[in-house]
């Protein structure tokens, strides 16, 4: 190929995603929030810290600092909107997806990094794959996940730009970027620590360096994941002392060993171990599925390995046939099922790669690939243990399942052709194949998103804060949002804030009133993190003029609503104290239940004098 040539093909790749990335970002304009669950709080912290509230002493917080102060530096530079936030989200989409693209190529494979990116930007990063909203990278329902999955991608590649040119500064730079992981969230922290540091050592025992040298490696490794360690800290403890600084930072870890949250319902749900042998049997299902996928173009490959035919057609002819086989059985597919076997995949690939690894120690070009890869399996499996029984790209998989997901088809339209072009000397109907059922299965998301996404046409909010939303005949909820907006405006004084339980800190935002009590939510998790006595204390030491109820379903923590399952305490301390003054809400939009919890409902109560 002409230097032209190759030129054009470096730049073709980029091109497509940035691309595909715009397609994404239109189809799915302003469409990203969750209305009622977690990115209320998302967005309200950060509004709080940009007017100069100092998080863990005035705002009760149970992850790292990285996020919400990230969050609140887009607020101070551009400017306080949810437009704002989800514009510097799709910049770190496109940040996400170069270092995808830069870890996952490879010397004559620009086909590969290409579908990589394109995956992640048409399955997990605008991700929605039911009704409800924040379960993409755009509007996230954690900001932690986000960024501390940037921040371990980051790592993992400077680990590789470290084999491709031996540079201490490298290893300082994963070091930081591994630092910066452990101020998000636990299982990203745990995840990026471990497969970093396994990176790291594997390569010190490939290099066979001299002491001196492998010394420096590990005392920059060391300075650069405590550098933002202590950065932050130090600032947190300019307000609020180093103790209890060190306590906020790292709090999560402190709540996970305390509270007994980690074995709640919940998470016992998210991990598939609340019905082990109907996920066991999803796992054994969809692991067929795949071998069939597999087996039979890798059957074809082997018996037309010698065929000329085959070799100059194949490629053509497979994919023919396996994307109209593939169409032909889209309705007989639950394909958001299909990475149940995630797990047992990644697993497979880390011992492939550590015997590849074993097989070319002597070979640095071989390690600069292998060993990011091997890390970014490490992470993955990490991720994983979340869902470990309840593998899918759908809810809490837009993230957690993602890196495992890329790395699987990586290794499937990548490493098993140039396995195979090796032994037997052709890939050709393989490659064609597994080409045809990738891009239907990216096609098959794609339009569920479609799906999903076009019918919310509905605004909420104004200006940067707007959000799309279901039309009221549709669903009610943001249209009985405006109702409130606006009745809150006409009820309220102009400087009189108001707690939203058990869960609605959007509300806050929007009408750019602070709750006085430092706790967000009243979800029985955060109930359980920061305990009821601890709310209860804040209440009535700062007791807000308004209460506003919305009647928001819990069950999936093990209890529907507050006062009934969980929060006794603070829904006899409402009832005494606040009356109701409106109440938002048909009886086709509002179905009773006991007291005021009712669902979909909308309730505001002023504190009685």
């Amino acid at each position: 190929m002409s230097n032209a040539g190759k030129r054009t093909g470096a730049v073709a790749g980029p091109l497509i995603l940035i691309a595909i990335g715009a397609f994404m970002a239109w189809m799915s304009w302003l469409r990203w929030p969750d209305l009622i669950v977690d990115f209320g709080r998302e967005v309200y912290v950060p509004w709080q810290l940009s007017l100069g509230e100092i998080l863990y002493r005035d705002i009760a917080y149970f992850n790292g600092p990285l996020s919400p102060y990230l969050n609140a530096a887009v607020f101070k530079v551009f400017g306080v909107s949810i437009l704002a936030m989800e514009l510097a989200n799709i910049f770190f989409i496109g940040l996400i997806t170069f270092v995808v693209y830069r870890v996952f190529e490879t010397k004559g494979d620009r086909v590969a990094p290409v579908m990589i990116g394109m995956m992640f930007l048409v399955i997990f990063a605008f991700a929605k794959y039911f009704p409800m909203g924040s379960y993409n990278f755009v509007a996230p329902y954690s900001h932690e996940l986000v960024h501390g999955t940037l921040v371990s991608f980051l790592a993992i590649y400077m680990l590789k730009r470290y084999l491709q040119g031996p540079s201490v500064i490298w290893i300082g730079a994963a070091g930081l970027f591994t630092g910066l992981a452990l101020l998000t969230k636990v299982e990203v922290a745990v995840s990026a620590v471990v497969s970093v540091a396994i990176g790291l050592m594997v390569i010190v025992w490939l290099e066979r360096a001299a002491a001196v040298r492998v010394k420096n490696l590990i005392l920059a490794f060391i300075a650069g994941l405590l550098a933002p360690l202590v950065a932050f800290i130090g600032f947190l403890s300019l307000y609020m002392g180093l103790g209890n600084a060190v306590k906020g930072a790292f709090g999560s870890w402190l709540i996970l060993a305390t509270t007994g949250i980690a074995s709640s319902s919940f998470y016992t749900r998210m991990m598939g171990l609340d019905k082990v042998g109907q996920n066991l049997g999803l796992v054994f299902e969809y692991g067929l599925w795949w071998a069939v996928v597999l087996l039979i173009p890798l059957a074809a490959t082997y018996l037309l390995r010698n065929n000329p035919f085959a070799k100059r057609h194949g490629w053509a002819i497979a994919f023919v046939i396996s994307a109209g086989a593939a169409i032909y059985f889209l309705g007989s597919v639950s394909w958001l099922l299909i990475f149940r076997p995630l797990p047992l995949f990644v697993i497979a690939i880390i011992i492939v790669l550590w015997a590849g690894l074993m097989h070319a120690r002597h070979d640095r070009e071989s390690w600069s690939r292998a060993v990011p890869l091997l890390s970014i399996a490490v992470f993955s499996i990490l991720m994983l243990l979340k869902i470990v029984l309840n593998s899918q790209v759908n809810g809490y998989g837009f993230v957690l399942a993602m890196p495992g997901a890329l790395l699987t088809i990586y290794m499937i339209i990548s490493r098993m052709p140039a396995a195979l072009e090796k032994r037997w000397g052709s890939s050709s109907t393989f490659r064609g194949s597994i080409l045809a059922v990738v891009l239907v299965i990216f096609g098959w998301h794609l339009l569920e998103e479609w799906k999903y996404y076009r019918p919310l046409t509905y605004p909420v909010g104004k200006g940067g804060d707007t959000i799309l939303t279901y039309p009221p005949e549709s669903v009610g909820v943001g249209f009985g949002m405006n109702v409130l907006l606006e009745n809150i405006e006409r009820i309220m004084g102009p400087e009189e804030g108001f707690v939203v339980m058990p869960e609605g800190a959007l509300v806050n935002y929007l009408s750019r009133r602070p709750n006085p009590t430092g706790f967000i939510n009243f979800v029985p998790a955060d109930v359980q993190m920061f305990g009821e006595s601890a709310m209860l204390a804040a209440l009535r030491n700062a007791p807000p003029e308004f209460m506003i109820m919305i009647s928001r379903d819990t069950s999936e923590y093990g209890a529907a609503y507050l006062g009934q399952g969980y929060g006794y305490g603070l829904f006899s301390f409402v009832s005494s104290r606040y009356e109701p003054v409106l109440q938002i809400g048909s009886p086709d939009f509002l179905v009773e239940s006991k007291g005021f919890s009712q669902p979909l409902g909308m309730i505001v109560m002023k504190r009685i004098e």
